[in-house]
């Protein structure tokens, strides 16, 4: 469910070079280009990468072209995209798919498929590597920034994804995991580093945080990073598939428990179990994670995947969730209608991805039916339809009643904008569309709120 956060980076336009920047290529090492007074070729990419366009080329692209800046660009072809990486000082706030202690690390464009991603993580595994290599001048003069490492921040939110090892298959995660392509083990399970990037996040104003993966139970150190952000007066929730969190007495081995726990449920019926997650049985599990929650205090945010193969669940879905949890406290039960989206492992598996114009009766049907039973229902901004595909409920779309989307959605990319859009009550709002599901669906369906 990494979606509830974007995993992408912040989007950068790619037009004229800006004042003060230029244009380079590798393969003309002559032109190098200046900026700050630095060569920034030789003196911060090949130092940073090495020879990155021959390591693109090893997993299918071409280095085309870079910027020199206070983001470094470098643009890419191949498999069928264009896109840009970027890299730019860890001090510059907003999303990025990689933290290093120096640097963000994220990408433009390339349609959010898993080639594109592995590129970046590529880059941002040599550049974790080898960030040291450039002296505090040359780092100062080109980049401008402080070496302080900072998390992905949305509005009054931190994410930290502090592992990717996860404990189920989905075949709709959006998060992508591919040691065999990315040399350097990037995501790293690093408490230390996870606590310094607490910290920053809170010395940044930020007072929510999200602790994510991947699967942040599997990690040992979880309940130390949970008590030291509630220890410097964050509100901590865990994001977790229930797994191991509904196993009898997991919540003992926490001195400080989180505020709370957001429980991914992909479906409501034991035999499409594997299909969904990998893992047959599960079931009880994971409701057995949300009732213990419940009963220690914690508040309970239910994430429900849909997928084409469990649309038919998705009206009746919050009666099987009030039954399953026992007839809960509604102040403390939350749920989030996601629906699965085009990136990551996702991308591989189109037949998950169903037809907006399929889901929007059921969904409507889903958040009616929620209300009627006091439930606080959501319909995400990132991972879930655009709010003209539900006109009729728009009013529990995050797009409508988070009230800094608008900042948000500035900040994410992955999305594409449609001559529909334009003048629709949602523009400001609303990204847009994911390109995956344009390549898959077209765009015939889409008509703006007026």
């Amino acid at each position: 469910m990494a979606c509830l956060q974007p995993l992408l980076a912040s989007p950068i336009v790619r037009a004229r070079p800006r004042t003060g920047e230029k244009a380079g290529r590798e393969d003309l090492p002559v032109q190098d280009v200046t900026f700050g007074g630095i060569p920034t070729l030789s003196r911060v990419v090949r130092p940073l990468l090495g020879d990155i366009g021959k390591a693109a080329a090893r997993l299918g692209f071409t280095w085309t072209d870079f910027r020199a800046g206070p983001t470094l660009r470098l643009f890419f072809e191949g498999r069928g995209d264009r896109f840009e990486v970027w890299i730019r000082p860890a001090s510059v706030p907003g999303p990025a798919l990689v933290r290093t202690r120096r640097f963000g690390v994220g990408y433009f464009g390339g349609r959010g498929s898993e080639p594109v991603v592995n590129m970046t993580l590529y880059v941002a595994a040599k550049v974790r590597k080898n960030e040291d290599r450039l002296t505090d001048d040359v780092y100062r003069r080109v980049f401008g920034g402080t070496d302080r490492p900072g998390p992905v921040v949305l509005g009054d939110v931190v994410e930290l994804r502090p592992t990717l090892r996860c404990n189920e298959s989905c075949p709709f995660c959006s998060t992508v995991i591919d040691e065999a392509t990315v040399p350097d083990n990037v995501f790293a399970d690093d408490t230390r580093a996870t606590l310094l990037a607490i910290d920053q996040a809170r010395e940044r104003g930020i007072s929510r945080l999200t602790i994510s993966g991947g699967e942040p139970t599997l990690l040992k150190g979880l309940p130390e990073l949970v008590a030291h952000a509630k220890g410097l007066g964050f509100n901590v929730t865990v994001q977790t598939n229930g797994l191991l969190a509904g196993r009898p007495g997991y919540f003992d081995r926490f001195g400080v428990l989180p505020d709370g726990l957001l429980l991914t449920i992909a479906t409501s019926r034991e035999d499409r179990l594997m299909t969904l997650s990998g893992r047959a049985g599960t079931l009880d599990t994971k409701v057995a994670a949300g009732r213990e929650a419940l009963r220690r205090g914690i508040a309970l945010v239910v994430n429900h995947v849909v997928t084409a193969v469990s649309l038919d669940e998705l009206a009746g879905f919050p009666d099987f969730l009030v039954s399953a949890l026992q007839d809960p406290p509604r102040d403390r039960v939350s749920l989030v209608l996601s629906v699965v989206v085009p990136v990551g492992r996702a991308a591989t598996n189109p037949w998950l991805l169903p037809r907006y114009g399929d889901v929007a009766a059921p969904m409507g049907a889903a958040v009616r039916r929620a209300t009627e039973l006091r439930l606080r229902v959501v319909l995400p901004l990132l991972c879930g339809v655009p709010p003209c595909v539900v006109p009729d409920v728009r009013e529990f779309h995050e797009a409508f009643c988070q009230g800094d989307s608008a900042s948000l959605v500035e900040s994410v990319n992955g999305f594409v904008r449609l001559p529909a859009c334009a003048g629709c009550a949602a523009v400001r709002v609303c990204p847009g569309v994911r390109p995956g599901y344009l390549d898959r669906y077209g765009d015939s369906e889409f008509v703006g709120i007026r």
